[in-house]
């Protein structure tokens, strides 16, 4: 099966990286992340799909041309000494949308 290269917006990469532990992906995937950040590589859609994956991000939230903004009316009840949480991690959101769905 012939390999697909896609092209992702570096910053959708950037921003999907800032969203989960490098642990999580593994290092060779880290290290492939690395070459499409700097442009040396181009990803695949296999690549992509391991990343999404690996990470919980949606697959289609990297095809978009700007990282997205998540509203979760719910992070207005989550708070630490009255502060507003404004980067909730991944696990927490993926909490909030299977008790929403419940």
């Amino acid at each position: 099966m012939p390999t697909v290269n896609v092209n992702i917006q570096p910053a959708i990469i950037s921003w999907a990286l800032s969203q989960t532990s490098e642990e999580k992906l593994g290092a060779k995937l880290v290290e492939n992340i690395k070459h499409w950040l700097d442009g040396t590589k181009s990803p695949t859609f296999n690549q992509i799909e391991d990343f999404s994956k690996k990470s919980h991000i949606p697959l289609g939230y990297f095809f978009l041309q700007t990282p997205p903004v998540e509203q979760i009316s719910l992070l207005e009840y989550r708070t630490l000494d009255s502060i507003e949480l404004t980067d909730p991690s991944r696990n927490l959101i993926d909490t909030i949308h299977e008790m929403e769905a419940v």
